[in-house]
């Protein structure tokens, strides 16, 4: 029979497995050109869909002079796409750029791996309760 582990023993397991996972994923693809913080600027680029600077700014809780030059290398790389609005000449709105939708893809699927690591042997019900105490942790 195992013995239970100590939540600091799951925290580590669960850091290891997941740095894992990103590490398989990022060795073969074009993950491995972009800095951990860069995933992140374009994850959340995705998920706000064609964010203004000001908007990105806000969610990443940076000033807008930050945020166009983290923008203007990822325009540089080819990640993203930089579009005046019709409207107001003023705004830009950030697109993904088809190397930065390859990104997300490959992003995505990290966390499906991740996913499928922590419910693969547990029972739907098993999977609702995680789901709920996970809530509840990342609620704070």
């Amino acid at each position: 029979m195992r013995s239970e582990l100590s939540l600091s023993d799951i925290v580590d397991a669960l850091t290891r497995k997941i740095e894992e996972i990103e590490v398989s994923v990022m060795e073969n693809s074009e993950l491995k050109e972009l800095t951990r913080r860069q995933i992140y600027y374009l994850d959340i680029i995705n998920q706000i869909r064609n964010p203004t600077l000001g908007e990105l700014a806000r969610k990443l809780g940076l000033s807008k002079p930050s945020i166009t030059m983290i923008v203007e290398k990822l325009v540089q790389a080819g990640y993203v796409i930089k579009v005046q609005c019709d409207e107001d000449r003023r705004i830009s709105r950030i697109h993904m750029g088809e190397k930065g939708e390859t990104i997300a893809k490959l992003h995505d699927d990290v966390h499906s791996r991740i996913e499928a690591f922590l419910t693969t042997s547990l029972s739907d019900l098993e999977v609702k309760q995680l789901i709920g105490i996970l809530n509840k942790a990342v609620q704070q």
